[in-house]
């Protein structure tokens, strides 16, 4: 039987051959953070199948290639600020966490069970802060930020993220209605404007739901 660490070399292998991978950073995050941590027992078997799995409370945590895709589209940099909308139990934060240790990582969650998982699971990270709240507005505490990362579909509109945007920065999300339509979007902000571009990634993410649980 095949252990975890080979699995996950696998899993990277195959998201580097299919071109979703690139950076060097990004993948030693890959080879390094343990998704099987980040899942419940009775999925760790699948910790490393290349797909959503269920982490309670009717989340999941994104398909690998879903998340290695909206990273490389960020182009994250150590140093820089950056804020998570929609944390789960931390696989995502963790990942940016190892390719920004210089900076500083921001990650809302709504769902308090989720909230308390993340907060352990993400506790090594110093510059990481997980924060329980209701994500729908953006984090204006800390803001402006370099990049923005969201985890839920975003039926509404991105003004008040992009307004926490710094200049130069960008703001990645799944544009669209919960379960079907959706797609990623990339927000640039330039010289005061915002450029908008379709990065041609369908895919399904939970609906963005306001208030605490």
């Amino acid at each position: 039987m095949e252990s975890f660490e080979e699995k996950r070399v696998e899993l990277v292998k195959s998201l580097i051959d299919r071109g979703y991978l690139k950076s060097k950073a990004l993948i030693d995050a890959f080879l390094h953070v343990r998704r099987e941590d980040f899942v419940e027992e009775k999925n760790k078997a699948h910790a490393y199948a290349d797909m959503p799995i269920p982490i309670g409370k009717r989340q999941t945590v994104s398909q690998p290639l879903t998340i290695a895709f909206m990273l490389e589209s960020l182009a994250i940099k150590d140093g820089d600020k950056v804020l998570e909308i929609g944390t789960g139990t931390g696989y995502q934060a963790a990942l940016i966490a190892e390719i920004n240790r210089r900076g500083k990582i921001y990650t809302i969650e709504r769902i308090r069970e989720l909230y308390e998982k993340a907060r352990q699971l993400l506790s090594k990270y110093k510059n990481v802060k997980v924060i329980y709240k209701d994500g729908s507005e953006g984090l204006p505490d800390y803001a402006p930020y370099d990049k923005i990362v969201v985890s839920c579909a975003w039926p509404k509109t991105t003004k008040p993220l992009l307004e926490q945007l710094k200049e130069g920065g960008r703001l990645v999300l799944p544009l669209g209605s919960a379960y079907f339509s959706q797609r990623l979007v990339m927000y640039e902000k330039r010289k005061g404007s915002i450029i908008e571009k379709d990065l041609n990634f369908p895919c399904v993410f939970v609906p963005l739901r306001k208030g605490c649980e």
